[in-house]
């Protein structure tokens, strides 16, 4: 169930999407499609067939009022169809077949909507069911930011660009304006504030500024309904604003045309209730508390946007924002973090944007500063400390509540779920045993000492250079025998065993390591005749 709640009840349009074929009609009554109300009581809404007809009907209960709308003929035997039923925003109930009205009627919005799935068990004449959806009529995309400040200009001046950098990522972000920011003046004045303020957030979203979509939107407040003025933009509807409208405190005494109400004198008790400047709506202090949290709880936040509470220079409009919105973050509930801007003080501080930053906020600025004369000059220039204000963005305090306990800092990380190992095939058994590898047989080792031996060191030698060895060329036999005559030494040539020869060029660098081998004493005087032979 898509329906988002305030402690399990829903308040607000809403809108059923279902696709579905029956096979056959007329066998007997199939369950609800849909069944919605307070767990072991009776339905409070249900849309599903009349009985074994072909007709859909549509019940809503709410107080003592009891509303039915019926759409004769709207089920077709075999035919895939989807179907809607919907109360819109001024209590409109209607029942739509590929999206084209059937039959409609005039109720009331839900307010304080218990949720619980009533549908029951199934029967054997349901419908196959392709597809159904049930969500709230007016888009409320959950998550993203949420910024809650004083007046129509608030949020553009100390707050940007990270409102541009969340709109431009394509995250939801919601802003709510608790007062009308009128300065004790008529509605001309507050309401061009509010078309500034839609004129620049569609700058930001890169849409048509006249793509904007207002509404009444019906929030619940102690099982009450409680209606807000609210607009979006059609093409990006994850971009909200609300506009509570309640008086400009100015320097928190209020204005005598509205009654000198102000949020300050209200928090303070002074006064027990303040009445909006359009004269729709008055608030307790309890009651504009349970707005904002319904609110948030609307559009479930994940990050809120506040202004500084602490400064002594500051609106008393801001700080009283601030409280009410922190009151209401207790009733939302929700882990979130919460971020608290600079403002009038940020102009003392160094500029902190860059180029392009500062192009992009002044440029914001300037498209809301067309519809509020009180900003600019005689020749429609940004007055100071405007021209201070739109270089630069402070925070001033950042901290997260978490399960209900405020911590210092952002708001942390979840912490990954772990991976599940994946599960390996087992390698499978070889029923054949493997031969072992054939291994080399290990060389045999000379006697230490041996060096002219068989496998010696000396045959190693002479093995590692066959096929390098060529005999002296042979001289001119002698018609008489005679010795043969000695070969001319050739050094480094083609006899290594003559003077200067590669063997003489071995040994005798190395003639040191012979010293090591012994050999006995026979063999060693043999051997030395053979060299001085």
């Amino acid at each position: 169930m898509a329906l988002p709640t305030l402690n399990g009840l829903f308040t607000g349009p809403l809108r059923i999407d279902v696709a579905l074929q029956f096979d056959t009609l007329g066998g007997g009554t199939s369950k609800p499609l849909v069944a919605l109300g307070a767990q072991g009581e009776a339905p409070q809404l249900v849309f599903g067939q009349l009985g074994a007809s072909a007709d859909l009907y549509f019940d809503f209960i709410q107080g003592d009022e009891t509303y039915r709308l019926v759409a004769e003929d709207a089920l077709v035997a075999g035919e895939t169809a989807t179907y809607s039923a919907q109360i819109d925003d001024a209590g409109v109930m209607s029942i739509l077949k590929d999206d084209q009205p059937v039959a409609q009627m005039q109720a009331e919005v839900p307010v304080g909507l218990p949720v619980y799935d009533l549908t029951g068990p199934a029967t054997e004449f349901d419908p196959t069911v392709i597809d159904l959806t049930v969500e709230p009529l007016s888009p409320a995309d959950p998550g993203g930011d949420m910024a809650i400040v004083a007046h129509t200009d608030d949020d553009l001046l100390f707050m940007n660009p990270t409102i541009a950098e969340t709109i431009a990522a394509g995250d939801p972000m919601t802003t709510v304006y608790v007062t009308a920011g009128d300065a004790g003046q008529d509605a001309d004045y507050w309401e061009a504030r509010e078309a500034g303020a839609k004129a620049a957030y569609a700058q930001m979203a890169g849409s048509d500024p006249e793509a904007w979509v207002d509404e009444t939107v019906t929030l619940d407040i102690g099982g009450e309904a409680w209606e807000v003025q609210s607009s979006y933009l059609a093409d990006a509807p994850q971009v909200r604003l609300y506009f509570l409208r309640t008086p400009d405190g100015i320097d928190g005494a209020g204005t005598e045309p509205y009654g000198f109400g102000s949020l300050e004198l209200l928090a303070e008790g002074v006064l027990d209730e303040v009445t909006t400047v359009d004269g729709a709506v008055t608030y307790t202090s309890g009651e504009l508390t349970q707005v904002l949290g319904a609110i948030m709880t609307r559009h479930a936040p994940q990050e809120v946007m506040l202004q500084d509470d602490s400064s002594e220079i500051e609106h008393s409009d801001h700080v009283h924002t601030t409280e009410f919105a922190e009151a209401a973050l207790e009733l939302y509930g929700q882990n979130v973090g919460v971020t608290l801007y600079t403002g009038y003080e940020s102009w003392a501080g160094e500029e902190n944007l860059t180029p392009d930053e500062t192009a992009l906020v002044t440029s914001v600025f300037e498209t809301y500063a067309a519809f509020d004369p009180a900003v600019t000059d005689e020749n429609g220039d940004l007055r100071e400390p405007y021209t201070d204000w739109v270089l630069r963005e402070y925070v001033s305090e950042q901290y997260s509540l978490v399960d209900g306990e405020r911590v210092d800092g952002p708001l942390p990380e979840p912490e990954p779920e772990p991976e599940e190992p994946q599960p390996e095939d087992p390698e499978p058994e070889d029923p054949t045993p493997e031969d072992p590898a054939p291994e080399d047989p290990e060389p045999e080792q000379p006697p230490v000492g041996d060096a002219f031996s068989p496998g010696g060191f000396y045959a190693q030698f002479l093995d590692s250079y066959a096929g390098r060895w060529q005999g002296a060329p042979p001289g001119d036999p002698d018609p008489e025998p005679t010795p043969d005559p000695t070969p001319d030494p050739v050094p480094g040539g083609d006899d290594p065993f003559g003077a200067g020869g590669f063997y003489e060029q071995l040994m005798l660098p190395n003639a040191s390591k012979w010293d090591s081998f012994d050999l006995p004493e026979e063999e060693e005087d043999d051997l030395s005749e053979d060299v001085t032979a």
